[in-house]
């Protein structure tokens, strides 16, 4: 079961912390997007009973980056549960290398196995995504290595699906890494086309868009279900940018 959600929505965390309480139990996995190579030797030891300190502490949580207030209770709830925490992003290290490198390297073979496979579709909308998603100022020369990177992220999260030793997996990540036609899902249907996989967007009310049926369009192409939240903040992140 993947839940594609937007990071910094309120509404989006407490849903998924009542899905973990409803979903998770000793026969779980949860992959998360917010985990990656850095912490994946701690979560095997992870105290079923630790405080949201301690838990912090133990992931040796980074200062900068993910908000521990949004996703440390959540962590917490799969633990509580009897549930098993996964990694499934890159560390920041192996996504520079493969910024630089693409997938050169023999740590990322079985990465680039299903990123090769991808089309030249689906590495198109891509492209345009990750342009998109840097407000239109990142050099078209870079687009092709931030691309890779996107690919790589997603490649690693379906591994840590593919590989789960559970009955049953969840998995928490970006709307766009939960995307079946260009996401996490994408990969695991090529190197795990048995696998069942359940996907739901967690999507804000956008402007203009006040009625179910506008939101209908999202489902069978991107996802299988859709949860329309009110919309937080107004605020444009690319002007932001700009006004820098």
């Amino acid at each position: 079961f993947m839940i594609g959600e937007k990071h910094d929505n309120a509404d989006h965390h407490q849903i998924e912390r009542w899905l973990l309480q409803q979903l998770s139990n000793e026969n779980t996995l949860a992959v998360f997007e917010m985990l990656d190579d850095r912490q994946r030797q701690q979560l095997p030891d992870l105290p079923q009973n630790a405080s949201l300190s301690q838990l912090k502490t133990d992931l040796d949580w980074p200062e900068k980056g993910w908000s521990w207030d949004d996703y440390g209770p959540l962590f917490k709830t799969v633990l509580q549960q009897g549930g098993t925490l996964s990694a499934g992003n890159l560390s920041p290290e192996r996504s520079m290398r493969l910024h630089k490198q693409s997938f050169s390297h023999p740590d990322d073979d079985r990465l680039g196995a299903t990123a090769d496979l991808m089309d030249k579709q689906q590495r198109k909308v891509i492209s345009r995504l990750v342009h998109q998603s840097h407000c239109g100022m990142l050099p078209r020369s870079m687009v092709p290595n931030m691309r890779d990177v996107q690919l790589g992220r997603d490649a690693s999260m379906a591994l840590a699906i593919a590989e789960s030793p559970k009955a049953h997996t969840l998995f928490i990540a970006g709307a766009m890494h939960t995307r079946k036609d260009i996401g996490a899902p994408a990969h695991l249907a090529i190197s795990n086309p048995e696998k069942s996989v359940l996907t739901l967007r967690l999507s804000e009310v956008e402007s203009g868009k006040e009625n179910l049926e506008d939101y209908r369009q999202l489902i069978t192409a991107q996802t299988d279900l859709v949860w329309v939240t009110p919309r937080q903040s107004d605020r444009d992140y690319c002007d932001d940018l700009k006004g820098h």
